[in-house]
């Protein structure tokens, strides 16, 4: 019994290790998002703003 719960023990600490990393590797795509699509997403929506409403001209700063 006892080395029946230290297998399941190693095993569970093994799993959180694994959920820590998948969840660091997760915040990191969430800050590429971020800084990478999220830009993408407003060009867009300024565009998309644009095409629908000619008459408001937006100027895009960079």
């Amino acid at each position: 019994i006892r080395f029946h719960k230290s297998i399941i023990k190693e095993k569970t600490v093994d799993i959180i290790h694994k959920m820590d990393f998948v969840y660091s590797l997760i915040q990191e795509k969430n800050l590429l998002y971020f800084f990478v699509f999220f830009p993408i997403i407003d060009l867009f929506k300024l565009s998309l703003v644009n095409w629908n409403n000619p008459k408001y001209n937006y100027t895009l700063l960079f």
